[in-house]
């Protein structure tokens, strides 16, 4: 790998390389890894009138860690690339459309630094491979306005009656995160709070410093 590679990514520190350790077979050293940052989600209203509040963030923030990144949703242990090691959410003093003070989900995750990942760390460095998706399940989708089942009728009529309203999600389960590329990527990269609660939950993210 090229000096420059080396010197790539987030500084690892003593601390930042202990929480990295605790997911290592062996004692990794700073040089041996390579570390970002992801934004995974956060509590804005989507287009389809869907969000997370603060306390899903949070718990969604614990669940993350631990986790790896795959490619373009291939559900195969080859396709494992990186790991979060850390979360966190991030409070900003903008607010959001719903009045809320506009917060994120701050993921850090590391790889190792071979001749295998090189070309991959280039990449993510010149701005390249910038996005990711994250899933969980939504163990319950509630009315912002009378709190209701979103999926009852009462619910379905309040939402067609008023702009004001949306679907506040409680997520459950272990979240995945997944490295996607060609038009996949480029599609998510346009709605970069996208949250779909389906068979799963989806959004897409973005590679920050």
């Amino acid at each position: 790998m090229s000096e420059k590679g080396k010197e790539a990514g987030i500084a690892v520190t003593a601390e930042e390389l202990a929480r990295i350790n605790r997911f290592a077979k062996k004692e990794l050293r700073a040089e041996e890894v390579y570390t970002f940052a992801v934004k995974l989600c956060d509590n804005e209203v989507d287009r389809d009138f869907e969000r997370f509040d603060r306390a899903a963030l949070e718990k969604l923030s614990e669940l993350f860690v631990g986790r790896t990144g795959i490619f373009d949703h291939s559900w195969s242990a080859g396709g494992q690339t990186a790991r979060i090691y850390r979360a966190e959410v991030i409070e900003e003093e903008t607010r959001t459309t719903a009045g809320d003070k506009y917060c994120w989900c701050k993921g850090w995750a590391y790889m190792l630094r071979t001749e295998k990942n090189a070309e991959l760390i280039a990449e993510i460095e010149g701005g390249i491979k910038k996005e990711v998706s994250v899933g969980c399940s939504a163990a319950k989708r509630s009315c912002s306005i009378c709190g209701k089942d979103a999926g009852s009728r009462i619910c379905q009529l309040r939402q067609r009656t008023t702009s004001k309203s949306h679907v506040l999600l409680e997520a459950s389960g272990t979240p995945d995160w997944i490295r996607t590329s060609g038009l996949q990527s480029r599609s998510l990269s346009l709605y970069p709070t996208e949250l779909r609660a389906h068979i799963g939950l989806w959004v897409s993210a973005i590679v920050v410093k």
